[in-house]
């Protein structure tokens, strides 16, 4: 079974408690929320979302936007996002989820550009960040679309310490196969990846850190916007 389908299945498993928080993962969906917030100027009356790998961060931002689609691979995570959406009473038209595996094809979502994707805590999910990350900037409006990317900040010490944070990390997600990207990304390896899919103004930072496997952890935001047509 490859990557792709072992996340599938993964997340087809766990989608019915994804969002079943404990307090500290309450904080971290918070704490991303508030990173998002101030690396994109939202707009509710005009702002256009993709949210990738789709879970909680759209319902922090759901406020600050006209519209937002989630996409994922996994039709129960779909199925939850919607049902979520629906029990809210948000209109589809402003707030819903489709099951597609983003290929960079400007036509595989009928030509629709956003102005910001969102990927949270999925790119350690992925096998080539640079090929996932090319393919989301295809769907970004020309000249402003923004790719924000937020995940773990790989730190010095992490190759010693990849089997460790593996056994970690799969105590929530259930399988060794999910997680690519056990120790999370260096900045090189953001930058690297934005500037593969030709986007510019690239920003970096840790924005907050939370205990793991008796260890402190800590995550980044990173962006990129799209300059050219």
């Amino acid at each position: 079974m490859g990557g792709q389908d072992i996340n599938q299945t993964h997340f087809d498993h766990v989608a019915l408690r994804y969002d079943n928080l404990n307090p500290l993962r309450r904080r971290i969906i918070e704490d991303i929320g508030d990173a998002v917030l101030d690396e994109f100027d939202f707009d509710e009356d005009s702002t256009v979302m993709m949210d990738y790998a789709c879970g909680l961060i759209s319902q922090q931002l759901a406020p600050y936007c006209k519209e937002i689609l989630g996409v994922d691979i996994s039709d129960n995570m779909v199925a939850q996002f919607n049902l979520k959406v629906s029990n809210q009473g948000i209109p589809a038209d402003e707030m819903q989820a489709i099951k597609l595996e983003i290929r960079g094809d400007p036509d595989e979502l009928d030509g629709k550009k956003f102005d910001v994707i969102v990927c949270a805590q999925a790119y350690h999910h992925f096998l080539d960040i640079d090929k996932v990350t090319r393919n989301l900037a295809v769907h970004l409006k020309p000249e402003s679309g923004t790719l924000i990317i937020v995940d773990l900040v790989r730190g010095d010490d992490e190759e010693a310490n990849d089997n460790e944070i593996l056994e970690n990390h799969t105590h929530s997600h259930g399988e060794h196969g999910v997680v690519v990207h056990p120790g999370g990304f260096k900045e090189k390896d953001m930058v690297t990846a934005l500037v593969s899919a030709n986007l510019k103004q690239i920003s970096f930072r840790a924005f907050t850190d939370f205990k793991k496997g008796g260890r402190t952890v800590q995550m980044f935001i990173a962006k990129g916007v799209r300059t050219a047509g």
